[in-house]
């Protein structure tokens, strides 16, 4: 089974990093999660889709 095969099974979780250097491979619709760093000890956390 190739990326391609794998990233657009909906049954399969897949966590890219750097996903944008491969977004034409990505499917349509896919959930994005991006972390930021607002300090040294705190997070955010969005949720995109």
């Amino acid at each position: 089974m190739g990326f391609k095969e794998i990233i657009k099974n909906t049954e399969n979780i897949v966590l890219i990093e750097w996903a944008d250097k491969i977004k034409r491979a990505l499917p349509k619709d896919y959930l994005k999660i991006k972390f930021r760093w607002l300090d040294k000890n705190k997070r955010e956390i969005k949720f995109e889709a």
